[in-house]
């Protein structure tokens, strides 16, 4: 069905157009002359850079938002089957598609490199667009983060290879055929859609077996190693001797790391990574050795790797002055947080974080690892759960998530009423110096804006409950 829809000529209609993956998938097929509108609930950065780009968003849901033209409609996922566009689209006869069905189908038509895994993949996907960019191989590509201010989640070059972040939350990973794969890492997470575990796995093993060059993975991770044995060739990005991809040593600072790294065989470079911690050093060691497979110059990778600009929300810097710092940082599991926490602390400063939840079914299902997750702040506010689509589950809540903190081994921690009340809180708790985190894939980054209005004048306003 996906294939039939590109090869169509009818018009689409995109329900959730504002979401980063459909966003992305919007602007290509717009691009290749197809009629594309589309709606979502809220106005954004993504939606209006969709009308820069001339394709019209309309905000808000409901049938009369279902142009007449529509032949296709494509919804995000979560977008469900009560959603009145949906409906009245069925009752017209006219498909309605996953977005996860028809990227897949549009990276048929190119070179495909599908970034997959639980953490990493919108970072290691931006590097890759941008060092193949750099490299002089022109890819395309889709990603689900902003690649710069103006909202962009996409690009279009004149080469042949597509970079795609592959989302594996709905299950639709599987259906990815590319030629060159990369699982970054393997970790449980989806728990609303994933009954277990080895269903979770079955979905990469899928992807696996499909890639149909070869597969990346890092020789750490077991599950991604075994996984991997299912492609037809297999690289493995390790730090130990004689490993296909190999990361020598590390220095990290505050900025970002330099990094030793050789293909096998090769010679080692030294290379610059401007993104704090190590998890990024992996991030860009792995889109080195695929940048390599597809014909960059090592010279030209090392010139251009120390240029790349963060993706938005990726430890994003949003405020940072002698007297308060903000980082905003999609991170919402407890893997990730660890990982923005580690970059953190290298700054030297003194930690306050406000996190959102993500799903009552992560929040349920990965509660006893979140307290320990949060070591080294030094207060803590939760948010209320960013519910994204979910209804309410028993032991889900931020309420009991707080539970589980243990004030003798875990960070003071309180519970906040709404966004409102959780910003009152963490400004009552800074201090002159101090560096805010704002975490978590929900509605939670506006307090990111609101800081960065606060203090976009550096020592001109208090910081928090100490005026300076």
């Amino acid at each position: 069905m996906a294939a039939r829809l590109l090869a169509s000529s009818g018009a689409v209609h995109f329900v959730g157009i504002g979401g980063v993956g459909m966003a992305g998938l919007a602007w290509h097929l717009h691009r290749r002359g197809r009629g594309v509108t589309g709606t979502d609930a809220v106005e954004s950065r993504v939606t209006a850079w969709l009308r820069t780009e001339g394709v019209p968003v309309r905000i808000g849901h409901g049938a009369v938002a279902l142009p007449q033209e529509a032949e296709w409609v494509i919804r995000t996922p979560a977008v469900g089957d009560t959603n009145e566009e949906v409906r009245t689209a069925r009752a017209r006869g006219i498909p309605v598609l996953p977005r996860g069905f028809v990227l897949p189908a549009l990276l048929d038509a190119y070179r495909g490199i599908a970034v997959a895994g639980t953490h990493g993949k919108t970072t290691t996907s931006a590097l890759l667009l941008h060092l193949m960019q750099e490299a002089g191989l022109g890819p395309s590509g889709c990603i689900g983060g902003e690649l710069d201010d103006t909202g962009a989640v996409a690009r279009a070059g004149s080469g042949t290879w597509f970079v795609a972040e592959a989302d594996e939350s709905d299950g639709t990973l599987s259906r990815y055929r590319p030629e060159i794969g990369l699982v970054t890492n393997i970790e449980f997470d989806h728990m609303d859609h994933f009954p277990d575990e080895a269903a979770f796995r079955a979905c990469f093993e899928q992807f696996a077996s499909a890639t149909r060059r070869l597969l990346v993975v890092r020789s750490d991770d077991a599950v991604a190693r075994e996984i991997g044995a299912l492609a037809p060739r297999l690289l493995c990005l390790g730090a130990e001797k004689g490993a296909d991809l190999y990361i020598g040593r590390v220095w990290s600072d505050a900025e970002g790391s330099d990094f030793e790294f050789a293909p096998r065989g090769g010679p080692v470079q030294r290379l610059r990574v401007p993104l704090p911690g190590v998890h990024n050093v992996w991030n860009a060691a792995a889109a080195v050795g695929i940048s390599l497979e597809c014909g960059a110059a090592p010279e030209a990778l090392a010139e251009a790797l120390p240029r790349f600009r963060s993706v938005r929300r990726r430890y994003e810097i949003v405020v940072d002055s002698p007297r308060i710092a903000v980082i905003s940082d999609y991170a919402h599991h407890p893997t990730e947080i660890r990982a923005v926490l580690d970059a953190a602390r290298r700054r030297g400063r003194r930690l306050v974080a406000i996190y959102q939840p993500h799903r009552y079914t992560r929040t349920r299902t990965l509660a006893g690892e979140f307290p320990s997750s949060f070591d080294g702040l030094a207060h803590l506010v939760l948010a209320p759960v960013y519910a994204a689509s979910e209804a309410p589950v028993a032991g889900g809540t931020s309420r009991d998530l707080m539970a589980r903190f243990d004030p003798r081994r875990h960070v003071p921690v309180e519970l906040a009423e709404d966004l409102d009340d959780a910003w009152e809180r963490a400004l009552a708790s800074l201090r002159d110096g101090d560096m805010l985190l704002v975490l978590g894939a929900g509605d939670v980054e506006s307090l990111a804006q609101r800081a960065r209005e606060r203090w976009s004048v550096a020592g001109n306003k208090e910081v928090g409950s100490e005026a300076v």
